[in-house]
């Protein structure tokens, strides 16, 4: 496992207060000529102080602590880093006889100590090697057991939303039937009032509370049942232009000025039409609704690059009120939604969507200053 890293660069802060014993060391970790080969780019300071400043500054894969220190002591100099929150891990270089000092100090949080006896500086190398390789498997391992936690966490979310769109779904059916019956009766009734406006005001009120009704239900329904996509090779710009024609009563009524910045270079890309079209339409929406008293809506096509593959993306900027930060991890999450009147199904139906293209959408805000989403989709 130690020759893991034999090829790699490791950063690494020695804490020498002997300048000729500091260049001695630095000459035995830099030697290249070693037949391990291990690669050490070490930076020197003299002084405990130094050393925090230097932690605090800059990204170290390990630090060379000797334990006697002019002011400082090499336990004070862990309990400063600790203090920082810098997780780093360290080893101490003491006297000969200090071994009990040593121990203390890793107590204290020292990963290793070497002490300095007759050759000692010969298995410096392969000790700090040995102590780099360790931390960086304990932490590897730590993040991937974090990341399983996240991902059971996930799932169970998962598997409680689908049962909460089951569940949903199956009211929303029942409901859509009386409420057909509620339409068509109040339509009769309405018939009856076309000379008293004050009564059929009220009825046309009903009206308009059995069709919010409906399009919830209808909403919930659509959500619940498995997409099928159509793929075919589309411009993107020209699945935004409908888009945005689609709403330009809307956004013309609403006093939103819409910026295009079009990559009219991009080649086609594999994509539902009809699916990408209302991804794009429940987002332009959304940017209309964060802006009431108009604004600007930037929309801008282009190509990037994620973890080696090429994607297409669009990107959808508003100047309009922006999400607060407690609600940005909630907002693609089913029946979540922070409007008075919304089903929070339009954010959770451009992820579905969106994830069936194998894509992804992100969104960055700061509170009164706007909202961007950005749509990415694999190009193969």
């Amino acid at each position: 496992m130690e020759n893991m890293i034999t090829s790699e660069l490791r950063k690494v802060l020695l804490v020498e207060d002997d300048e000729d014993h500091a260049d001695l060391t630095v000459s035995m970790l830099q030697d290249l000529k070693r037949k391990d080969d291990y690669r050490f780019l070490i930076d020197v300071v003299h002084t405990g102080e130094e050393c925090l400043r230097a932690v605090s500054d800059n990204s170290y894969n390990a630090i060379l602590l000797d334990y006697s220190l002019p002011r400082m002591s090499g336990v004070e100099v862990l309990e400063g880093i600790k203090g920082m929150g810098i997780t780093i891990p360290v080893v101490i270089v003491t006297g000969f006889g200090d071994e009990k000092v040593a121990v203390k100090a890793m107590k204290e949080g020292a990963y290793d100590y070497i002490v300095k006896e007759h050759g000692y500086l010969r298995g410096l190398p392969n000790v700090l090697s040995r102590v780099i390789n360790q931390f960086e498997q304990v932490q590897e391992k730590r993040r991937l057991e974090e990341k399983l936690e996240e991902y059971q966490i996930e799932l169970e979310m998962s598997k409680r939303l689908a049962c909460i769109g089951e569940m949903a779904a199956r009211i929303a059916h029942e409901i859509k039937n009386p409420l057909s019956r509620i339409r068509m009766g109040m339509d009769c009734i309405k018939e009856h009032f076309n000379n008293d406006p004050s009564r059929k005001k009220v009825v046309e009120g009903i009206l308009n509370g059995v069709e919010t009704l409906n399009t919830i239900a209808t909403e919930m329904l659509n959500y619940a049942k498995p997409l099928s996509l159509d793929f075919q090779n589309l411009d993107i710009n020209e699945v935004l232009d409908c888009s945005l024609f689609a709403l330009s009563e809307r956004v013309k009524g609403e006093g939103v000025t819409v910026k295009k910045r079009f990559d009219r270079k991009l080649s086609r890309i594999r994509m539902d039409g009809v699916r990408m079209k209302e991804v794009f339409v429940n987002l332009i929406m959304n940017a209309l609704d964060s802006m009431p008293e108009g604004g600007v809506l930037s929309i801008k096509t282009f190509k990037t690059r994620e973890e080696g593959v090429e994607h297409i993306a669009v990107s959808f900027t508003d100047s309009g009120r922006g999400i607060d930060e407690r609600h940005m991890d909630k907002i693609f999450n089913p029946f979540y939604t922070t409007k008075e009147r919304g089903t929070g199904l339009g954010l959770a139906t451009v992820r579905k969507i969106v994830e069936l293209h194998r894509g992804r959408v992100s969104v960055t805000s700061q509170k009164g200053k706007g909202a961007s989403f950005t749509v990415r989709l694999p190009r193969s």
